[in-house]
């Protein structure tokens, strides 16, 4: 049995055990939803706290914890649902200012993070360096580069600095293609963060693109392992990506598709893993995979690419018209795409 289907009985036999204990819940609940949330248990802990919140909706600290569950599964919309409901409780709080912060930089918001994210009272170094941090790394996403080098300084000129500091001189240093810089910047930061996942793939990539491709998927691979006490799933998925990437450049793809196949297992709906899926099975040969892989992502996503991918699909299956209506629908919207007009034309 995997570890996920653990986790969900786990979670059940928990609930159903407190049912005959509902008084005692609310007072409870929190000390519980930590301990499940300690034994790397976020099922039974997003239970326990979902149930207590419906006798008292306005607990702000199981809402804020409820939305940490959330961006722990990689279940960013429900995070952020919970996270605009805590701030309508305690709308000055600095630790909802830094998760709304990451959990909006997660989903691509960059402005948003900009817009929403800034100093509250009673803030310290350290949280108002990771405000910065963050801050900066919306920046960076947005090619504001020089807004983002002052709101580095910024943190530099604090008592203590904390981990979106690292993260976003390391970016910087990526967008000014500076790899030697870049490589002391993670160097400091996993000397400050040592057993933080998100510098180790860091590090597994800077190895990837040095050469070093066996040394980084060592890390990848481990950064993957579901039954590791401090599995971080949302880390695990990016060191899948990364890991399916490097074995296509080294032309592995039966290696490849076993990762993508074990990406899958753990959520058949991931937008990425099925857009890596269906370009693995496509370059493998295996066309009726990739088909059934990106009809599924285009019909849940409607990504404008995918259509293109189709129709190359469908042009190899010698299926002429399902290629002609996905390469037509495609270059409604992409007139300047002379490799898809070729391509159309020979349907």
């Amino acid at each position: 049995m995997n570890k996920y289907w653990i986790s969900i009985l786990s979670g059940v036999f928990v609930v159903m055990t407190l049912a005959g204990c509902e008084k005692s819940l609310p007072q409870n609940h929190l000390q519980l939803a930590k301990e499940a949330m300690t034994d790397n248990n976020p099922v039974a802990s997003i239970h326990l706290l979902k149930r207590a919140l419906q006798v008292n909706p306005e607990d702000f600290d199981a809402r804020l914890l409820l939305a940490r569950m959330y961006q722990k599964t990689g279940e960013l919309g429900k995070a952020m649902a919970n996270l605009e409901k805590a701030e309508r409780i305690q709308p000055d709080s600095a630790k909802l200012a830094i998760l709304m912060g990451k959990t909006l930089l997660n989903t691509g918001e960059y402005q948003l993070v900009l817009d929403r994210v800034k100093f509250t009272q009673g803030m310290g170094e350290t949280e108002k360096s990771n405000v910065l941090g963050l801050r900066a790394l919306a920046m960076l996403a947005l090619d504001s580069g020089t807004q983002a080098k002052e709101e580095i300084a910024k943190q530099e000129a604090l008592s203590r600095v904390g981990k979106y500091y690292h993260l976003a001189r390391i970016k910087l240093a990526t967008t000014m293609g500076k790899p030697s810089v870049e490589e002391q910047y993670l160097t400091t930061a996993i000397e400050a963060f040592p057993n933080d996942k998100q510098f180790q793939l860091l590090f597994a990539q800077n190895k990837i693109f040095a050469g070093s491709i066996e040394e980084g998927i060592t890390v990848l691979r481990r950064l993957m392992d579901d039954s590791k006490p401090d599995y971080s799933p949302i880390i695990a998925q990016k060191s899948g990506y990364e890991l399916v990437k490097a074995r296509v450049s080294q032309g592995k793809f039966e290696d490849a598709e076993v990762i993508v196949s074990e990406l899958l297992s753990r959520n058949d709906n991931d937008f990425r893993s099925l857009y890596f899926g269906g370009l693995v099975a496509l370059v493998s040969g295996e066309y009726g995979l990739a088909e059934r892989r990106l009809v599924r992502l285009e019909k849940a996503y409607s990504i404008e690419s995918v259509r293109l991918l189709l129709g190359v699909v469908f042009m190899v299956n010698n299926s002429y018209e399902r290629a002609r209506f996905y390469l037509a629908n495609y270059y409604a919207s992409h007139r300047d795409d002379v490799w898809a007009a070729k391509l159309l034309m020979r349907t």
